[in-house]
Order: C-alpha cells, then sequence, then structure tokens
C-alpha cells in the first residue's frame, strides 16, 4: 500500500472519530463498505494503541541469534585468523628468501674478492 493511501485513509478516520463526518460518509470517501470502513478504523486504531503502549527504558533488547548464524560467525572468525597468520607467513617467508639471496651474494662477492 502507497504511504499516501495509507495517510488518506488515517485523516479520514481520524476526521470521523473527531465528529467531522460520519462513518458512512468516511466509506464513500474511501470507496469501501461501512463494514470494510470499520474494519480499516479497528485496525488503524489499535496499531496505533500498541505504537502508543509505554515500554521499558532503554535500547530494547536484541534477539538471540540463531546457532547456526553464531556458529557462521565464530568460524568465520576463526579463518579470519588463520588468514592473518598465513599472510604473515608468507611476508616472513619472503623477508627470509631476500635474506638469503643476499646472503649468498655477499658469499660470492666475498669469494671473488679472496680469488683475487
Amino acid at each position: 500500500m502507497s504511504d499516501e493511501l495509507a495517510q488518506k485513509r488515517a485523516k479520514i478516520i481520524m476526521r470521523v472519530r473527531g465528529g467531522a463526518m460520519t462513518a458512512e460518509e468516511g466509506a464513500k470517501a474511501l470507496g469501501v463498505s461501512r463494514k470494510t470502513y470499520y474494519e480499516w478504523e479497528k485496525k488503524g486504531l489499535c496499531a496505533m494503541m500498541d505504537a502508543l503502549v509505554d515500554q521499558d527504558a532503554g535500547r530494547p533488547q536484541t534477539p538471540p541469534e540463531d546457532p547456526e548464524t553464531e556458529a557462521l560467525k565464530r568460524h568465520l572468525a576463526e579463518v579470519e585468523k588463520e588468514l592473518c597468520v598465513a599472510r604473515e607467513s608468507m611476508h616472513v617467508r619472503r623477508v627470509l628468501d631476500l635474506y638469503e639471496e643476499k646472503r649468498a651474494r655477499d658469499a660470492q662477492r666475498s669469494a671473488k674478492k679472496k680469488q683475487r
């Protein structure tokens, strides 16, 4: 339902409840039977009452997540940690490989200098 249509219905219900028009006039303005008008009026007023009920102070309690979702989140966190460790290991391996290459070059240079 469009917001405009819902607003139109709400305005007419408030006008009828306020005595500015009859239920029959409200039903006619909405293009429905009186019975349908009264059903909409009841539904709208009940929804308004539900929305206006006092609630506990503070943030509303968040519903607990379903166990499958919690398990997937834990698994994802573990996989992300493993990925982080793997990336760090690869970085350390690259640094060690570069260090070994440098040592090998330095050893070759030293050997060439001794031969001269």
